[in-house]
């Protein structure tokens, strides 16, 4: 829905201005990242491993329905059909990232080029991670108000994900090659970057190899 709002006159007080403009619902997209090879899972799809009779990335698509997005974008690649057929009765989009197999920035490339035009910030999700939770997603959509945001969790200081961008960086997210993330975007703005901490270490956690996997299933 578009909120249309009357010009204020010149000398209008700012703070006002600002405080409306943050009443106005925000348009938040979420990039499910589902496209790598897991090439350190010894020839599994980290993905479709199951962890309490659910795939991984299943968990991790309903964790995030929970949430308030607007709307979910899973990023496909590699296995692209396994992964449409286990999220199949969800409500999601799909986009297939082109170039998967040089990295994540390709993923979330490909993700933001998918975005409709009215949105006004992506937040960022890794498919391996399966204790996201659905209430850190909405810290983050509450902690932003403008655009030009950036929002990040930290857990004992470290920055752990998903991280929510404003519409401001999306040509930046766009350009993204190999396997860089956003980590620089975010250090080249820590101006415009709000932080907040939580008490879940799960932020900083996910499955690389069959190590990871079995630490989580054991605890």
């Amino acid at each position: 829905m578009e909120v249309c709002l009357r010009k204020f006159p010149l000398g209008h007080n700012q703070e006002r201005r600002i405080k409306i403009s943050n009443l106005i619902k925000k348009n938040i997209s979420a990039l499910i990242l589902a496209a790598g090879k897991s090439s350190r899972m010894l020839g599994k799809n980290k993905l479709l491993e199951i962890i309490n009779k659910e795939e991984i990335i299943t968990i991790i698509v309903k964790e995030t329905l929970k949430s308030n997005v607007d709307d979910i974008v899973v990023v496909t690649g590699h296995e692209e059909e396994k992964i449409k057929n286990v999220l199949q009765n969800l409500p999601v989009r799909y986009t297939k990232s082109t170039n998967y197999s040089n990295g994540m920035g390709n993923s979330i490339s490909s993700g933001i080029k998918s975005l409709s035009k009215n949105t006004d910030g992506v937040i960022i999700l890794l498919g391996d991670m399966p204790q996201t939770k659905f209430k850190n997603i909405n810290i983050l959509i509450n902690s932003f108000n403008q655009n030009n945001n950036i929002c990040i969790l930290k857990y004992r200081g470290k920055t752990g994900n998903p991280v929510l961008f404003g519409s401001f960086y999306f040509n930046d997210l766009a350009k993204l090659t190999e396997d860089h993330g956003g980590k620089d975007i975010i250090n080249n703005n820590l101006q415009r970057t709000i932080s907040k901490e939580v008490n879940d270490s799960s932020i900083l956690f996910d499955i690389d190899t069959p190590d990871d996997l079995n630490e989580l299933l054991n605890r």
